[in-house]
């Protein structure tokens, strides 16, 4: 099977993240062809391509901002070249960059992974409706990655063939700069009892990090011991500096960083306080990592973590709920098998789980 995996860049984002995986466990046995959108000179579009197989055939269309019929039309020159069985495609707007393709070269299965809730999409009423008739005339099969993203497209477009298939990832593995990491978590503690959270994520209001670092700013101020690492980009950005100003100094900012799994395994709790999410890929390598979760009840934690089990889900996105949820993890983190994340992720999240449930479903199509 010829396939033909479509995104926007291979920026340090989760959906970017799982189309690396994806794509490097379908050319195990298909030919996989990743295909980006945005040009990969501008810094950032190309963070996670070294992690991408060899084996994986890699294109970029080079296009510098916004949408052209020229870029529409070369996309489409350029899929019907591949003449691929199936066309993935990931994030809400690349539907309409391959619109062409999509009416006027029918030879491919296309292929949707819906990676975020339908009343959360950032597209206007028109756009809307283009989807709406391309999912009912079926000329775009959809694949939902959570039961709550499920729900939220049956609800806006009455649509009840998508499949549901979880998000999965390739097993992280410790890099070796490992001991470097655990050297630089010990500097950056206060005491050695120091409870070390990590929270990895864009600077985003989609992240709630306002209500992250307020509730341990409030750690802190009881006397509490612990640091919180965060990782993730565009803290550099208005909000972002707004929030460094805010978060006390038991809170660090350490950017972006390739080799993540190395702070996971360093790390006691790991802090999903997002407000809305499909299904993160954060919160699967913390399970894969045995890192203890604390989330808000976004889509994806509600469905993989049992509450006080296998991790902590508050009941709501407040401030209050959050901090009672931590407080918790404090009191009884010890009572929590991590060898029980582990084993889930193994089981349900990994990524040749994931991969083969993908194959069925092209498949199936027909």
């Amino acid at each position: 099977m010829k396939i033909v995996q479509i995104i926007f860049g291979l920026s340090s984002g989760g959906a970017e993240r799982f189309v690396v995986d994806l794509s490097n466990e379908l050319e195990k046995n298909h030919e996989v062809i990743v295909l980006t959108l945005k040009d990969d000179n501008v810094d950032g579009n190309n963070f996670y391509l070294p992690e991408l197989s060899k084996n994986v055939k890699y294109i970029n269309a080079g296009i510098k901002k916004g949408f052209s019929l020229k870029d529409a039309f070369f996309l489409y020159k350029t899929i019907k070249t591949i003449s691929p069985d199936i066309v993935h495609f990931h994030l809400t707007n690349v539907v309409f960059y391959i619109f062409f393709s999509i009416l006027f070269y029918r030879k491919p299965k296309y292929v949707e992974t819906l990676h975020i809730q339908a009343d959360k999409m950032n597209t206007k009423k028109i756009q809307i409706q283009i989807k709406y008739w391309l999912y009912r005339l079926k000329f775009v099969k959809l694949c939902t990655i959570s039961n709550d993203n499920q729900r939220s497209f049956i609800k806006s477009f009455k649509i009840k063939d998508s499949a549901l298939i979880y998000n999965g990832r390739s097993k992280p593995l410790p890099s070796g700069k490992i001991n470097t990491v655990k050297l630089e978590i010990e500097n950056l503690k206060k005491t050695p009892n120091d409870i070390v959270f990590l929270h990895i994520g864009r600077c985003a209001e989609q992240k709630n990090q306002k209500m992250l670092i307020s509730v341990f700013n409030r750690l802190s101020s009881q006397g509490i011991n612990f640091i919180l690492l965060i990782i993730g980009d565009k803290f550099d950005s208005k909000l972002g500096s707004e929030l460094k100003m805010l978060a006390c100094d038991n809170i660090h900012f350490l950017g972006t960083r390739l080799n993540i799994t190395d702070y996971y395994l360093n790390s006691d709790g790991f802090c999903l306080s997002s407000i809305f999410e499909g299904m993160p890929i954060t919160l699967i390598e913390a399970f894969a990592c045995g890192c203890i979760p604390i989330s808000t009840p976004t889509s994806g934690a509600t469905d993989i973590i049992d509450n006080q089990v296998t991790g902590y889900v508050s009941s709501n996105n407040d401030e209050e709920s959050y901090y009672q949820s931590i407080m918790s993890f404090i009191a009884e983190r010890e009572t929590i098998n991590k060898l029980d994340l582990i084993r889930y992720y193994e089981e349900n999240l990994s990524m040749p789980y994931c991969a083969e449930r993908y194959v069925r479903f092209y498949n199936s199509m027909k």
